[in-house]
């Protein structure tokens, strides 16, 4: 069994992302076309990430009992099924089952792409292959708000609410290199450093969705620009983190894992601060650096969460790590909604991870 290509794993996980990012400036204009308030079609944000976060226990189980392969396929029937119920579903609560289908979907095909990359034998190409798939992951981010204004301005929003479907071509070339017999069921022994590298991903990632939600929000009211304006502009800070993240590997790699968690953590909490505090410079400044942190960090704490667990229980341990990622994705959305003014609150997580990582010395964490 050949290892995908390195670009089918990106091309797999890609549009991920873009189920928030594309959706972040649109939720008005849905609230709109299905006459409900504005507060209501923020499950549409939420249940993407429940689906996301539902997909990564749910795929190692199916990969245990039928192989990888087919837990690839049940995901890319998923991204079919909730494709079709967010285009064509008559109102709000189908739409939603829609999102979490489809979020489902893209999940399934994260975990197939993060545990093929993580399989690979030599340590710097798989870092360097983990850091290029977070990096895609992170790109998609960057682009997703201007993607989905231009599509809602020129088409419908709906559509914009299917694009992680455009995972599905690069589903042929990711199945060669997945295991087709199941794969045999081990139970997941979690050290307190798998622990701690989860607990770092939540929060980078929590951070990161929270501006995903937020950033695009105060730059309208901020500015006064139009969304599709404000999407433009948000696609160069993003793009600047998502490319600077792909050049964490060789530094992980110097310095140790631990070490550049706690860069990340820090980087994370000042973007959280910088986005809800600062001038218009300082929000963009605060987005860039929070997509580098969210996405370097999957790169780099995915291999060392699993470093020490049995082979066949990697794959589980991946879905897991993946878990506490997508959870992010479901806390920050909301954890902005509530704060509100209070944004810059969001930093403490961070903060609270870089305490419990700098206290990991003794747990002899990978270099």
């Amino acid at each position: 069994m050949a290892t995908p290509r390195p670009a089918s794993l990106v091309a797999a996980t890609l549009p991920t992302s873009l189920g928030v990012s594309a959706a972040s400036l649109l939720l008005p204009t849905a609230a709109g076309a299905l006459d409900v308030p504005v507060t209501a079609v923020t499950a549409l944000l939420s249940a993407y990430g429940w689906g996301m976060a539902l997909a990564m226990p749910v795929t190692a189980a199916i990969a245990t009992r039928r192989g990888m392969r087919a837990a690839t396929l049940t995901g890319a029937a998923a991204l079919v099924l909730g494709a079709g119920l967010v285009l064509a579903a008559p109102g709000l609560p189908l739409i939603t089952a829609g999102r979490v289908v489809l979020a489902y979907g893209a999940g399934a095909l994260t975990v197939a792409a993060m545990g093929a990359a993580r399989d690979i034998p030599a340590p710097g190409r798989r870092q360097r292959v983990l850091s290029a798939v977070s990096a895609g992951i992170g790109l998609s981010g960057a682009v997703g708000p201007l993607l989905g204004a231009l599509l809602a301005d020129a088409w419908d929003w709906r559509p914009a609410l299917a694009l992680p479907v455009l995972s599905l071509p690069a589903v042929p070339f990711l199945l060669p290199g997945l295991a087709r017999a199941p794969q045999r069921r081990a139970r997941i022994r979690p050290d307190r450093r798998f622990f701690t590298a989860s607990a770092a991903m939540l929060s980078l990632s929590t951070v990161y969705f929270a501006l995903v939600y937020a950033v695009p929000q105060l730059l309208m009211a901020g500015t006064g620009l139009s969304r599709t304006a404000v999407g433009a502009l948000l696609v160069v800070p993003g793009l600047l983190g998502a490319g600077a993240s792909w050049g964490m590997a060789p530094v992980a790699l110097r310095l140790g894992a631990r070490r550049a968690a706690l860069i990340l953590g820090a980087v994370a909490a000042s973007s959280a601060v910088a986005a809800a505090t600062g001038p218009t410079a300082l929000v963009l400044a605060g987005s860039a650096a929070s997509a580098f942190a969210s996405a370097a960090g999957m790169g780099v704490l995915v291999a060392a969460a699993t470093e020490k667990l049995a082979p066949d229980s990697r794959p589980g341990g991946v879905g897991l790590f993946n878990f506490a990622f997508q959870l992010g994705s479901v806390a920050g959305p909301l954890l902005a909604a509530l704060l509100g003014p209070a944004l810059a609150l969001v930093a403490l997580l961070p903060l609270i991870a870089l305490a419990v990582t700098k206290g990991a010395r003794a747990l002899a964490w990978p270099a």
